[in-house]
């Protein structure tokens, strides 16, 4: 097999419910998360390997800031035992070091922090079981990828988390597409995963249209068209805010996703 044919369950976790409940995205690839093989516990080590596992576990969060969340996370990934956490809005600064908010047994793989602001930003964390590698990007957006090597297999997992500003405006929106593009065109043949917070209500997943107008036609269109021309879906069929879809999660080999469900809050 020439790809990583792992399933996956993703779960969708989102930090703005007051005292952390949770209106998020568990994206799992595999039999359903009861029949996981659990991760590690909190505080334990091991060396990155390769994938070999044939289930596994990813969160999509939105977090709003980490440092604020940080027991919060931690509890999360004690009680759900995460392969890799797809983590958007950290509101994390360069100065902050990585060990400040994850247990022993995560890291970053990949970071992208606003460098003079203390919102927004992206990180890709993993189990520290698992071999991660951070693709470098050209862009300026807050978009930051991660290879996962596959033991049995030449191709990588792909991963990548994404966060645009609902205030950005079409240019930003065009550069964010352009890396997304990039990216899908540097890995052919890999199973590619991006997630994150789109801030997109205006589009209908199921219909591939566009529905409203609280972002421009040409913010949304763009969008939209890359989407479809780097051959993805979006798996999130609930709303992630109130009654709006706004945490996403692409991919380019649905049938692999064997379940995304919110978290119950």
């Amino acid at each position: 097999m020439g790809t990583c044919d792992n399933k996956c369950k993703v779960l969708l976790w989102d930090f703005f419910k007051w005292f952390c409940r949770f209106s998020g995205l568990i994206a799992a690839l595999g039999q359903p998360i009861s029949q996981s093989s659990p991760a590690g516990k909190i505080g334990s080590t091991s060396t990155p390997k390769p994938l070999t596992k044939r289930r596994l576990r990813v969160i999509s969060v939105n977090l709003q800031s980490m440092r604020a969340k940080k027991e919060s996370l931690w509890s999360l990934l004690e009680e759900t035992s995460p392969d890799i956490i797809l983590a958007s809005e950290t509101w994390l600064h360069p100065g902050i070091h990585d060990r400040e908010f994850l247990p022993e047994n995560y890291r970053f793989i990949s970071r992208r922090d606003r460098p003079n602001d203390a919102h927004g930003g992206v990180a890709i964390i993993a189990h520290r079981e698992l071999e991660g590698v951070e693709i470098n990007l050209a862009t300026e957006t807050e978009f930051a990828a991660a290879t996962f090597t596959c033991k049995h297999n030449k191709k990588p997992l792909v991963t990548a988390v994404l966060y645009r500003p609902p205030s950005s405006n079409d240019q930003y929106m065009n550069s964010l597409c352009a890396a997304i593009t990039d990216l899908s065109n540097k890995f052919p043949g890999s199973v590619v995963w991006i997630s994150g917070d789109a801030n997109l209500p205006d589009i209908e997943w199921d219909t591939m249209s566009i529905t409203g107008n609280r972002n421009s036609a040409p913010i949304n269109t763009a969008f939209l068209t890359t989407v479809l021309d780097i051959g993805s879906e979006q798996v999130v069929n609930f709303p992630t805010r109130g009654n709006n879809l706004l945490d996403i999660f692409l991919t380019n080999r649905p049938s692999l996703i064997n379940k995304c469900s919110p978290l119950p809050g």
